[in-house]
């Protein structure tokens, strides 16, 4: 089994070989992140994605890159599951300059689901920071897909009248025509970074810069060979026990009585 998340782990495929393969960026370890550490019987879930990694149910844990696997180990999850293979959705991030999206040169915003997912999120604060930021400049907007989007386009149209706002559509596209990537939570911050685009997050930069998924285009091939080599261990686990269960004459097929 592959999921794309041990936070919550259903009981049916927990007797199965399971690969978990990272999403993308993780919640940062806010208030519930510390309230379970201190409480561990509350549900990894509590503190959203931050716990990922940590349920150590998974045979293996596919990362995004180096950095990621130090602090999914420093968060609790066994170093020996834990595998660099980049992932598929973030490892080749330049591709996505060959596109078709028709504006260039502006300064994108990247908003988060953090109200629709019961967090704070002081959003006037932050456009009054794009304003600054932008300085001028034209600005074009993308709603993350979880968002309300009647009320985050009226706020917006309050400060930025004539700015467009767009609710669907790939937004990485849009990362890769911008010069400037302003971003809340949002893992676009990974595409701009290595685009070498300039990025704004509410993330330090210098820990996205560590944490930045591996741009070797194979992440798919990667985490398919811990597959093979996961159902290569079972194959071989199922041969020897059938082994142990058969008599030994059988097993080894050696003469027991006179035959062999």
């Amino acid at each position: 089994m592959v999921t794309s998340s041990d936070v919550i782990v259903p009981q049916n495929i927990r007797r199965k070989r399971l690969v978990a393969v990272q999403e993308g960026i993780t919640d940062p370890e806010g208030f519930w992140f510390h309230v379970r550490r201190f409480l561990p019987f509350l549900p990894r879930w509590s503190a959203g994605t931050a716990w990922t990694g940590t349920s150590n149910l998974c045979d293996r844990f596919c990362v995004a890159s180096e950095g990621y696997r130090d602090l999914f180990v420093r968060r609790g999850a066994d170093a020996k599951k834990v595998v660099v293979t980049g992932i598929p959705n973030f490892d080749n991030c330049a591709a996505y300059n060959n596109n078709t999206f028709p504006h260039r040169d502006y300064v994108l915003v990247c908003t988060s689901d953090a109200r629709e997912t019961w967090k704070f999120d002081n959003r006037r604060r932050f456009l009054r920071r794009v304003q600054t930021l932008a300085n001028g400049r034209s600005v074009i907007f993308k709603l993350h897909p979880n968002e309300n989007v009647e009320r985050a386009s009226a706020e917006i149209r309050r400060i930025f009248p004539g700015s467009p706002i767009f609710s669907s559509g790939l937004a990485e596209e849009m990362v890769a025509n911008c010069n400037v990537l302003v971003c809340q939570y949002s893992t676009l911050a990974f595409v701009g970074l290595a685009l070498g685009k300039e990025v704004h997050s509410y993330f330090p930069l210098d820990e996205l810069k560590r944490l930045l998924p591996e741009q070797n285009a194979r992440g798919a091939e990667n985490i398919a060979a811990v597959c093979r080599r996961l159902l290569a261990e079972a194959s071989a686990e199922a041969s020897l026990t059938r082994a142990n269960e058969l008599p030994h004459g059988d097993a080894v097929g050696i003469e027991v009585g006179g035959t062999s």
